[in-house]
């Protein structure tokens, strides 16, 4: 209000109102702040980070998915990944001596073909880490000879040739995970003298930058940095137009997207709240090696799967190791985001599973389990 003397009862009325309406105003948006925050996400600040958390909610039920097997005319091996592109699955043996790599024709009564070999031959690997589809390309990764190697795509087929395989060597960096995001690789790795939330190749100059701050950790000061690679570990998916990319953590209830710079857009923190927790063991030799931490360390996120709008993340929150020495391999929540953060649906799985790969435009989640059985695929349809 003015400070003149305003003396005029009319004005003084209208004054109060004034007042009064304010008021009225602040706190029904106060009443309505509140509301939103306990009823969808609250906010906060994360480490020196200036980007909001998003906690999605706690007490959201769940939409429950029922899985049937994927039948197939023959059996598969102990499968370590999955993934799907144009309606085939593309599945990592991690135990069998001949093959790297099968793929099930979905459109084809699920025929199943040998892709990559397992080998020094031409075309092929001795072992398949990641392997991940944009819009133009196939990448894998072979954590045996720390290389990366990247084909194109011509519509439904994926030229896997010698002559149109390009390989990228990326032993001066140690992989853990990685992907190729335009022209760079970004890459989670095990830290030794640098350590960084993740390391840049860039594929033309050929020239690695570290980059990022590690996620928060209310002990970061008594933390070893020696540590940090393995205690903020976790699994690196791009979009498919590789305009931005997601880390899921492995050992913290944590995704952080990032756009195609290796600028972080935003972190999202839930359900469970937890920080990684291990120990370091040096030798007597100077060396060292990390350590879960029985009956502390908690896993995280353990598989993902993402499309051009959407990213699927199979979550644990388990202990890795319990007090007794048990493990639990299977999983049955599954947390839907859009590439904003934000949550669109939970799910809870009947069958435990350790991995999937899914079919947005049929919305059919398929997963891997060897729960009460030999390994096989469930399909789990969605809406």
């Amino acid at each position: 209000m003015s400070n003149n003397k305003i003396v005029d009862n009319r004005s003084i009325r209208c004054g109060y109102l004034f007042i009064l309406r304010a008021l009225l105003l602040f706190m029904l948006g106060l009443l309505v702040t509140m509301f939103i925050v306990s009823c969808k996400k609250e906010s906060k600040q994360i480490g020196n980070s200036d980007r909001s958390v998003i906690f999605y909610l706690k007490n959201a039920t769940p939409k429950k998915l029922y899985g049937h097997d994927l039948l197939l005319p023959d059996l598969i091996a102990d499968a370590s990944l999955l993934e799907y592109y144009q309606k085939k699955l593309f599945i990592v043996e991690s135990s069998s001596t001949n093959n790297n790599v099968k793929v099930i024709h979905l459109d084809k009564n699920n025929k199943i073909i040998n892709f990559i070999k397992r080998g020094n031959g031409a075309a092929e690997l001795q072992y398949v880490d990641n392997l991940q589809f944009t819009n133009n390309e196939f990448m894998v990764y072979d954590p045996y000879s720390l290389g990366v190697y990247v084909c194109p795509l011509d519509k439904d087929s994926i030229n896997w040739q010698e002559d149109q395989i390009i390989h990228y060597d990326v032993s001066d960096i140690f992989p853990h995970k990685i992907v190729k995001i335009k022209d760079y690789l970004y890459i989670l790795y095990y830290g030794w003298d640098v350590f960084s939330r993740f390391a840049r190749f860039d594929l033309k100059e050929k020239k690695i930058k570290y980059m990022g701050a590690f996620p928060f950790h209310p002990k970061q000061e008594e933390l070893d940095k020696k540590i940090l690679n393995s205690l903020h570990s976790g699994l690196i998916y791009a979009r498919p137009d590789e305009e931005r990319f997601v880390i899921a953590s492995e050992y913290e209830d944590l995704i952080q997207i990032y756009d195609s710079n290796g600028t972080l857009m935003v972190n999202v923190k839930g359900p469970d709240e937890f920080f990684p927790e291990m120990a370091i063991k040096y030798n007597k030799e100077g060396g060292y090696q990390t350590l879960n931490k029985r009956g502390k360390t908690r896993n995280g996120y353990v598989a993902v799967s993402t499309s051009q709008d959407e990213i699927f993340a199979l979550y644990s929150g388990q202990l890795v190791v319990d007090q007794e020495g048990n493990r639990d391999f299977y999983n049955k929540k599954i947390f839907r985001f859009d590439w904003d953060g934000q949550l669109l649906q939970a799910y809870r799985l009947d069958i435990g599973v350790y991995n999937i790969a899914v079919d947005t435009d049929a919305q059919i989640i398929y997963a891997i389990t060897d729960e009460d059985s030999d390994t096989r695929i469930v399909q789990f349809r969605y809406e």
